[in-house]
């Protein structure tokens, strides 16, 4: 026990130290128990701390309105091609069709020496393909409506997990591409914190990036925001202002202190993955331009960042620096209207007719606008290997992030 907390003075978190449990579990051994190092190791568990990297994902599906009658008869050429029963020996018509996602249910008429029922139902998919069941059709059309909104619903959910959402994508710096919204959850933390930007559970920090080229054409991730509302309303809610009314009192989070550094290590780790050369973040200034006082801190910009760059470059083969970004002006503004993504001058009139996705307007903005060069801080990745592991707490031996996993291990 002297030993683990004495650790402290050499570095390591107290706050590491409560949370791996392995003071707890020493304090219930018995007094005269001897216990060798593995035994001691095998106590520390801070798997309910260990971050995930995730995105806000659509799960599910609410449908605004139900099913609408019709009589849209199928060709019987369509046969093969949506794998149809019965159309051959009789008629198949479309007599129900969902309104918000295009399946029907169809009705089909045949018969042989086994059955006497002449109508059955089947379902199709927003594509017109047959949905298989166990059996050649349903006896009712609520049965096959039953059965098209259950697979509906399983659909749906199996999609919605690959398919990330964004909300603050006009927030970006213009001109960059591969726009994301990166969120750390701590999802096996025992407590829940609903974020007020967000619908994902436990989210400690969340990131706004986009990959951009530097002066040189070098690839770098750029951090357009990095913030953690759960410190926020944390902070809030100890000078007694309430944070946000629906969540009531803010539960407790770990890595009060770390989760600037924490970030800005998952951050090095992902662009790496990336492809990137570098990862770069918004400075203080271009911060208090943006937001006009009602961003993040000041503080987080000017001094928590910096200070967990410059820790990693201490400790890693890695270079702190700047990076000269390419801006677009303000001549191209890019703007989300009534009818779609807009291009607009400096006198904010739109200059051609409104886009759909956001990256069209952009790239039209890119062809159109002018551009000036911005420094940013930076971290160049030149002489870091393969990263394996990051530590949660601290910067950790360089060769701790590089070294080859063993089997098994997370």
């Amino acid at each position: 026990m002297s030993s683990l907390q004495a650790l402290t003075e050499k570095g390591t978190k107290r706050e590491e130290l409560i949370l791996s449990g392995v003071l707890s579990r020493l304090e219930r051994a018995p007094q005269d128990a001897k216990l060798t190092r593995a035994q001691v190791l095998r106590m520390v568990d801070l798997s309910h701390v260990l971050p995930k990297l995730v995105c806000e994902s659509r799960f599910g599906f609410a449908a605004k309105s139900g099913w609408r009658e019709c009589c849209d008869r199928l060709p019987a050429s369509d046969k093969k091609r949506r794998r149809l029963h019965g159309v051959g020996h009789g008629m198949a018509h479309v007599r129900f069709r969902h309104r918000s996602l295009g399946w029907a249910v169809a009705r089909t008429r045949f018969s042989d020496l086994l059955v006497e029922q002449r109508d059955w139902w089947i379902v199709l998919d927003e594509k017109g393909r047959l949905i298989d069941t166990a059996k050649s059709g349903f006896a009712s059309p609520d049965e096959a409506i039953e059965f098209a909104e259950l697979q509906m619903a399983k659909q749906f959910l199996a999609w919605g997990k690959h398919q990330a959402t964004v909300k603050w994508e006009r927030f970006s710096l213009p001109g960059g591409d591969d726009y994301r919204e990166l969120l750390i959850q701590l999802d096996d933390w025992p407590l829940t914190y609903h974020p007020r930007h967000f619908r994902t559970r436990n989210v400690l920090a969340h990131v706004r990036s986009s990959i951009r080229l530097n002066a040189d054409g070098r690839r770098v991730l750029f951090l357009d925001e990095i913030q953690s509302d759960w410190h926020a309303d944390l902070h809030a809610q100890a000078r007694g202002v309430a944070a946000d009314a629906k969540n009531g009192k803010v539960a407790e989070a770990p890595f009060a202190k770390d989760w600037p550094l924490l970030t800005v290590k998952i951050m090095v780790w992902w662009a790496q993955r990336c492809g990137a050369d570098g990862l770069s973040w918004s400075s203080a200034d271009l911060q208090e331009a943006r937001w006009d006082g009602y961003g993040p801190p000041g503080l987080l910009y000017r001094k928590l960042l910096p200070d967990a760059a410059m820790a990693l470059a201490k400790a890693l083969p890695i270079t702190a620096g700047s990076a000269r970004l390419r801006v677009r002006t303000g001549t191209k503004a890019v703007c989300l209207g009534t009818r779609g993504w807009e291009v607009r001058n400096q006198n904010g009139c739109a200059v051609t007719k409104p886009f759909d996705h956001r990256g069209q307007a952009e790239r039209f903005a890119d062809l159109t606008g002018e551009f000036a060069d911005v420094d940013m801080p930076a971290l160049w990745l030149d002489g870091l290997g393969t990263i394996t592991a990051v530590p949660l707490y601290g910067t950790g031996a360089a060769e701790r992030w590089t070294e080859k996993a063993a089997p098994g291990s997370r």
